[in-house]
């Protein structure tokens, strides 16, 4: 497959095509054409390819950036000694079980290629802790570092490579390494440029993510992954909480010991998060995860159709949903989610056409937000003859096209609404809302001032609660 993006060409080959032969007439075409920018070789075991194959890029292809090679046992350190004297401006390296590849190759590429600033190491068995070591000499510009599993690199390699700090470091995987309680404390005290770290198999741990996290230097880590390493528990995910004030998504996978404990710990104190994603639990329920707007929820046997409904009374501010693997949520569930979400704050082209066909649908709905949209009288006197409807909370705030017309039927309305917002509503006169008073005291708590020409109404309302499916509880509600 050959491609052009900024005036250098990207060539892929895949399986029987990746030969010799073929490698030698991509450096020949592509530098007569503009030169030859990333280079993507996919071998299997119909693969006919060499150093010499690497030698003919590295001589043809001065402009090659980005090179990736992955299952291919024929090419080692002289091919890669090649392209570290040819392809100086390389930019990315991205090595997958190629088990030939050893010190000489690597290290050659760390100081010839000055631009380095992507390196990947999957399954690169005869990679060592002394390759790490030398190319910590050489790695001031790396922004990205991959290691996974290569089993003969161990802490002495890895704090090698990360120490000391390296400014531009922003992403770090460690996926089935033989690293301690070392390497982790090492990354939580020092190294404050990471933004994204994912840890995967480490499980040779015991109080490393307590000092990761309590070692405060990841104050800028936006993404945190953690699967598959057996001492995470409740405590240590509070710990995360308070180590990371900044986290905007956690991704955890495959862990038996976690609980409700933990995660509403931790959301106590990870106040900014916006993605959370579970995997494969059984201890753990939707507590706490009142600010997500994205969640991913997968292979979670526990979760069914009533899970989900609570999910979207809970997480008012979602708008990312994924589900897999959950095979008791039901088509009844679903729909109770989506009703229970509809939210139209800000949609200032949305109008009465469009909203009374779709809520006159929802037949589950309750909580209606319609801040700032171009609904207009007919849309409250439409909700008024909704006879089926289950609403509790009404929020017309800043509908300009809501005016007095509309105050019998918010009177009609106000004889089944738990909660009322009438904040900033500038298109209905102080008198009218001043009357609304004592029609809707009997069903709600009231309380409004009148500043300058804009009336305010604050409403203290009564609804009902995340857990009132379980237990019937209600707690008062305020709108400001």
């Amino acid at each position: 497959m050959e491609y052009k993006n900024e005036g250098l060409f990207t060539r892929e080959l895949s399986g029987a095509k990746v030969t010799d032969t073929k490698l030698a007439a991509i450096a020949v075409c592509t530098a007569t054409r503009g030169g030859l920018g990333k280079l993507f070789i996919q071998g299997n075991e119909s693969s006919r390819v060499t150093n010499q194959g690497l030698k003919d890029i590295a001589r043809g292809c001065p402009s090659l950036k980005v090179l990736s090679v992955s299952d291919i046992s024929s090419i080692g350190d002289e091919g890669l000694c090649e392209i570290a004297n040819g392809c100086r401006l390389l930019k990315e390296l991205e090595l997958i079980n190629i088990s030939s590849i050893s010190n000489d190759g690597l290290i050659a590429i760390a100081e010839k290629c000055p631009e380095l600033k992507f390196l990947t190491l999957d399954s690169c068995a005869n990679v060592r802790n002394e390759t790490l070591q030398a190319l910590a000499w050489v790695r001031s510009q790396l922004e990205s570092i991959t290691i996974k599993d290569s089993p003969l690199i161990g802490d002495l390699g890895v704090t090698s490579l990360l120490s000391p700090p390296i400014p531009t470091l922003t992403k770090v995987k460690l996926h089935g390494l033989m690293i301690s309680d070392v390497t982790l404390a090492s990354i939580g005290l020092y190294h404050s440029s990471i933004k994204n770290l994912s840890l995967n198999r480490i499980n040779a741990v015991t109080k490393g993510f307590w000092a990761m996290a309590e070692g405060f230097g990841l104050r800028s880590i936006t993404s945190l992954t953690v699967s598959s390493c057996y001492c995470m528990t409740d405590q240590i995910l509070e710990v995360f909480g308070r180590g990371f004030p900044g986290l905007k998504q956690l991704f955890l996978r495959n862990y038996c010991l976690l609980s409700d404990f933990g995660l509403v710990s931790f959301s106590k104190s990870a106040t900014g998060l916006e993605r959370l994603e579970l995997e494969s639990y059984n201890r753990i329920t939707l507590e706490g995860v009142k600010s997500l707007q994205s969640i991913s929820v997968k292979e979670y046997d526990a979760f069914g159709s009533v899970a989900l409904i609570l999910l979207g009374k809970l997480c008012q501010k979602l708008r990312h949903l994924e589900l897999n693997g959950l095979h008791k949520t039901t088509d009844d569930g679903l729909i109770s989610f989506l009703e229970s979400l509809l939210n139209l704050d800000g949609c200032e082209k949305i109008t009465d056409a469009t909203l009374l066909p779709f809520v006159s649908s929802c037949s589950l709905l309750e909580d209606l937000d319609l801040s700032y949209s171009r609904v207009s009288d007919s849309a409250v006197a439409g909700l008024s003859c909704w006879k089926q409807h289950k609403l509790k909370v009404l929020s017309p705030s800043g509908c300009t096209k809501i005016t007095n017309n509309s105050m019998p039927y918010l009177t009609k309305l106000g004889r089944n609404l738990q909660g009322l917002n009438l904040q900033g509503w500038s298109s209905m006169s102080r008198q009218k809302i001043g009357s609304l008073v004592p029609i809707l005291q009997k069903r709600l708590k009231l309380s409004y001032k009148l500043r300058h020409r804009v009336a305010q109404l604050t409403v203290i309302g009564l609804r009902f609660s995340f857990y009132s499916l379980l237990d019937c509880d209600i707690v008062p509600l305020l709108f400001v």
